[in-house]
């Protein structure tokens, strides 16, 4: 594999870089903001101004971590010195025909990636798609970036609205269950470090049991959940008609339809 462009260095870019990094890879980097560029000394980086044909000759995969108002000035530096190479688009929201409308070659490959916050330790649930990439293209792409987490291959492009609503937003969603635990364990009289520690415990087991029988959370929810117990009044008001599962259906509703309007500005 020849070296690889790396065009922008915000949050999501530095993450990349660092694993690519790690990973051994020579990446040059396309970066304006010098206060970025000064903190980064790798002797596997190589930071650069502007595209010019010699980088381009060295390259075979370029990554796009920009934001979307930037797009316009940075797609035609590569109108039609594309050969031989494959666009990596982590923009949210921008769909791969607004890349490629562009690019020269309207056949480009172009693949795009949509990673959660959680790739800053390795645990990202991220989305892929692409239209035109050979099954060896795309084994190729997830052992390149396979320090992100987890991956799914989407079969259509409008499917990472609800990706996106779902698992991009789903840290928030986890992290909101876990706030409100922390403020009625407060509100009755457990330390906030305590209550803390104890959420995460929780937490932890609770990944135990997903990874160990995923098919059985069901069973494993009727075993906490003791005839006539504690657990049972409580179970018997989150499972009231259905309260709990219709509001995180109509949010993740409302946030499909968000991601929809979002991709039209695009």
């Amino acid at each position: 594999m020849k070296s690889i462009l790396l065009v922008g260095c915000g949050n999501l870019g530095k993450i990349i870089l660092d694993g690519l990094l790690l990973e051994k890879k020579k990446v040059y980097l396309l970066e304006k903001n010098k206060n970025i560029t000064r903190k980064i000394n790798h002797k596997n980086c190589v930071i650069i101004r502007e595209v010019d044909n010699q980088v381009l000759e060295k390259i075979s995969i370029i990554l796009l971590c920009v934001k979307p108002n930037q797009i316009k000035e940075i797609l035609p530096k590569f109108y039609n010195k594309t050969k031989n190479k494959i666009f990596i688009s982590f923009i949210a929201g921008m769909q791969v025909s607004s890349i490629s409308s562009f690019l020269a070659n309207k056949k480009q490959k172009i693949l795009r990636i949509m990673p959660n916050i959680f790739i800053k330790f390795n645990k990202s649930s991220s989305a892929i798609f692409s239209k035109n990439l050979t099954s060896a293209e795309k084994y190729k792409f997830e052992k390149l970036f396979s320090f992100f987490g987890y991956f799914v291959w989407l079969k259509n492009e409008n499917d990472f609205n609800f990706f996106t609503a779902m698992y991009g937003g789903g840290p928030a969603y986890f992290l909101y269950i876990l706030n409100c635990f922390k403020e009625i364990s407060k509100k009755n009289k457990i330390k906030e470090k305590d209550s803390i520690n104890l959420l995460l415990k929780l937490l932890e087991g609770t990944t135990e049991i997903l990874k160990k029988y995923p098919k059985d959370l069901d069973l494993f929810i009727k075993k906490v959940t003791s005839k006539g117990g504690t657990t049972e009044e409580a179970m018997k008001v989150l499972k009231n008609k259905k309260i709990i599962f219709n509001r995180f259906d109509m949010a993740l509703k409302n946030a499909t339809k968000k991601s929809i309007l979002l991709a039209k500005k695009y």
